[in-house]
């Protein structure tokens, strides 16, 4: 036996267990093919949820990008960027490294890793695409091209788990808060 409990954390398990990191094995040829960069030596991407590299994950536990890289010479402007696309290319978001900073930084030389969090319960139980991808803020790019990983969604969480089987065909199912109060005449 390898687990019992609530349905729900059994189905965790088990999804958790059987999970693969295949769209993470193509990263390491990908970043080897690049050519040298001036500023930025990439160094490792990796998709992980609880501690595990995977690509295929469960939508209630939060994914997380990370994203290993060096830099060579001060850059300002300098930053790291993913978009997330749907299993037919639809342009979802994207998320800017330092896109919340008060103004544009400059990233002194150093080894450095950075971590994007997609929040628990955001992404719906599909397929998806994350390319990263990097530049010089209105200067140039550093990768001639993203680096792309398909990443698997299944629908398990506190989205809609009070109506069982329910399957959301949204590609985001956020949980939002709701506020109900009854009223009566």
């Amino acid at each position: 036996m390898i687990a019992s409990g609530p349905s729900a954390e059994v189905i965790d398990t088990y999804l958790a267990r059987s999970s693969d990191d295949h769209g993470l094995r193509d990263v390491p040829a990908a970043i080897a093919a690049l050519p040298p960069d001036p500023v930025l030596r990439l160094l490792d991407i990796r998709i992980v949820q609880e501690g595990r590299p995977l690509t295929d994950v469960v939508s209630g536990k939060p994914v997380v990008l990370e994203i290993t890289y060096d830099i060579l010479q001060p850059a300002a402007g300098f930053h790291l960027y993913f978009e997330l696309r749907d299993a037919e290319g639809v342009f979802l978001f994207e998320s800017i490294q330092d896109g919340d900073a008060a103004q544009m930084t400059v990233v002194a030389p150093g080894h450095y890793r950075a971590r994007a969090v997609i929040p628990a319960d955001l992404l719906g139980p599909t397929s998806y695409e994350l390319s990263i991808d990097a530049g010089i803020y209105q200067v140039r790019q550093c990768l001639p091209r993203p680096i792309r990983i398909p990443l698997s969604v299944s629908g398990l969480g506190r989205v809609n788990r009070a109506y069982p089987g329910y399957r959301t065909t949204g590609r985001l199912a956020p949980l939002l808060e709701w506020n109900t109060e009854r009223r009566d005449p």
